[in-house]
């Protein structure tokens, strides 16, 4: 969600809506119009009837992304089922065209396309419909995410990401990456609605190009030791949903594979900065901690703060494009909490650096004690036992020979 916006055509979009519009009203479902509901992003509507979703893409065309055309949206929706498949491929069904006319739009199949069919009016990428009130992001609105749900979150993460081969070498250059934010601020600065915070954006820019000359030789070699990889892209909490109680990644960047080819701290620091920023400080420490106790990354906590602050101004920026879409004050709202995020971000840490140590027996409460500190004061425990059995190839939960506790 990055890059500076162009002005789509009006009557692309207008289009879209009235096409949108047939889609909830009109008898292209089984099930009553009165049963349909539409989600719509910043980027895309989803028409929900009853146990699917069907998601259209907005015709726009951006710096980051373009959906132009229709075959460019069905080039897309093929992509989406691709890389979603590999977090929540229940969900995940199929493409599909949307035939016409306009005013009385149907769901197709490619089956029955023909040379001599019609052009589709567009394309929808099929998916199951799941309980939305189990999004993490409304979840956590209610007071109801938990830290069991954390935890599973850490180990699917982890497991995903080990999972994943390095990216190709044209992907993870640390000049690439600091393009993309140069292009987020810039959006931010020349933004109407943005511009009474122009001195605040400025001295984020200023904080972000200084990182990033300190950080870029470490950026560089993270990347040259493969943590670079082919990742969810997006993960804040409106793109995880609880199902049969563990929480399942959906909705990946699909449309630009530079945002998905990321170094994986960047992503934990997404899920870290938007657990923060629904006022969660205590599961965002334990959710990062976690996430480093599953991969042994601890020396990605070095970049954490520099992404963190970047997602933050990812989750303005977007903030920006859906009041330009729907001049909606809430969104305006959204987009100031993030951009004070970004800034109380590049204060963190503002403490003197703390190590406190336990000892004991076993069952004695050291591990107990650790994870308490971990959410109260905001820092990462480690286990001499899990990285003990790292050392000799194991994970934190396989059975070790009294041999390495020699």
């Amino acid at each position: 969600m990055l890059g500076t916006a162009r002005t789509p055509k009006t009557d692309a979009l207008t289009q879209h809506s009235r096409l949108v519009q047939g889609l909830l009203h009109g008898d292209a479902f089984d099930h009553p119009a009165f049963a349909r509901e539409l989600i719509e992003t910043h980027i895309s509507s989803l028409v929900l009837a009853g146990e699917f979703v069907y998601k259209l893409r907005k015709p726009l065309r951006l710096d980051f992304l373009d959906f132009s055309t229709p075959e460019l949206r069905r080039v897309d929706c093929e992509e989406e089922l691709r890389l979603n498949r590999r977090t929540a491929a229940a969900f995940y069904l199929n493409v599909v065209p949307v035939l016409g006319p306009i005013a009385r739009p149907r769901i197709g199949s490619t089956d029955s396309l023909t040379p001599n069919s019609p052009p589709p009016l567009d394309w929808a990428l099929r998916m199951r419909r799941f309980d939305n009130a189990l999004l993490l992001d409304r979840l956590a609105r209610k007071g109801a995410l938990e830290p069991q749900h954390i935890d599973a979150l850490a180990r699917r993460l982890a497991a995903f990401h080990a999972a994943l081969p390095p990216s190709p070498p044209e992907y993870g250059q640390p000049a690439g990456l600091f393009a993309w934010m140069r292009n987020n601020l810039d959006y931010l600065s020349a933004h109407p609605l943005a511009q009474q915070h122009g001195v605040r954006i400025t001295a984020l820019a200023a904080w972000t190009q200084r990182e990033y000359e300190r950080l870029a030789p470490l950026l560089a070699q993270r990347r040259e030791q493969g943590w670079v990889r082919e990742c969810h892209g997006d993960l804040h909490l409106g793109n995880i949903v609880l199902v049969g109680g563990e929480p399942l990644p959906f909705d990946c960047i699909e449309f630009n594979a530079e945002l998905r080819h990321i170094d994986v701290m960047s992503e934990v620091a997404f899920t870290f900065m938007d657990l923060l920023r629904h006022g969660l400080p205590r599961l965002a420490w334990r959710f990062l901690s976690a996430y480093l106790e599953q991969c042994g990354d601890y020396a990605g906590m070095a970049v954490l703060t520099f992404f963190a602050v970047y997602r933050a101004l990812v989750r303005a920026k977007v903030a920006l494009i859906r009041a330009e879409q729907a001049q909606a004050n809430a969104s305006l709202a959204a987009f100031e909490n993030a951009l004070a995020l970004a800034e109380r971000l590049t204060a963190m840490p503002s403490a003197a650096p703390l190590l406190v140590l336990t000892s004991g027996v076993s069952g004695s409460g050291k591990s107990t004690v650790a994870q308490e500190l971990v959410e109260t004061v905001g820092a990462v425990r480690i286990r001499s036992d899990v990285e003990r059995k790292r050392l000799f190839g194991l994970t934190a939960t396989e059975r070790a020979g009294a041999e390495i506790y020699a």
